[in-house]
């Protein structure tokens, strides 16, 4: 006796669901899964917003086997996350409520996704809705891994790689021409000697390689302090002198 396509249609959806006909279907927790992930990033990033966000975007995988419950923990969890970080954001809450209504929307829209996701009810609106919450969670996946790949491409600040010296009035005539200076200290390793008058007072700012070793800076500290009319040597940061 041949079975009825509706009858096969049925049968073939029941073994894509947890929790048999009374449980919410594979493909709607399957995107309750994606709001997951897609909150894992900032939540590492920004790990105050555990509490906040990642309690109700998983609250309806414990009801996942309860349909109705899990199709409304789905509404109200999603309703949640779009409407009331955009309400704060209107009440004047700041970055933070923009910061975190950007964060908790794409988890939101999925959850919305994941409620109506049910091909026993709807097998092609649900086909284009678990569709356009693969292309959320790809569209995401892609621009976290341009963010990490530009947050490991970032160098590490470099160590200050200036001297920085004091000129006496003897030494002042430095500031103004320091070509002496640069002739003495570019055997040891100078690559730039520049003067400069600072609220009335002169310096020499003497430049080296990064990866100089420290001998050889240290080397090039004595020969600079050496220098006639120089009153003191010291390591100027980065920020400052560049």
């Amino acid at each position: 006796m041949e079975m009825p396509m509706e009858t096969v249609a049925d049968a073939s959806a029941a073994g894509g669901r947890t929790g048999g006909r009374t449980g919410g279907h594979r493909r709607q927790w399957l995107l309750v899964l994606g709001a997951v992930a897609v909150t894992v990033p900032p939540v590492c990033s920004q790990p105050g917003l555990a509490a906040l966000l990642l309690p109700p975007v998983a609250l309806p995988l414990c009801l996942v086997r309860h349909r109705a419950g899990f199709r409304a923990a789905c509404l109200g969890m999603a309703g949640l996350l779009l409407v009331v970080p955009f309400l704060l954001l209107f009440l004047g809450g700041g970055m933070a409520a923009a910061i975190v209504a950007a964060l908790a929307a794409p988890a939101g829209v999925l959850l919305l996704l994941a409620a109506y996701a049910d091909p026993r009810e709807r097998r092609r609106t649900s086909a284009a809705l678990a569709g356009l919450g693969a292309l959320i969670v790809a569209g995401w996946v892609v621009q976290t891994g341009a963010w990490i790949g530009d947050w490991r491409a970032t160098p590490e600040p470099s160590g200050p790689h200036t001297f920085r010296a004091g000129l006496d009035a003897g030494g002042r005539a430095l500031a103004g021409d320091p070509r002496p200076a640069q002739d003495a200290l570019a055997p040891h390793g100078a690559t730039s000697v520049t003067g400069l008058v600072i609220d009335g007072r002169a310096y020499l700012e003497v430049g080296f390689p990064q990866d100089m070793p420290q001998a050889q800076v240290d080397e090039l500290a004595e020969h600079l302090d050496g220098v006639p009319g120089v009153t003191g040597v010291e390591l100027c940061p980065v920020a400052k002198c560049g």
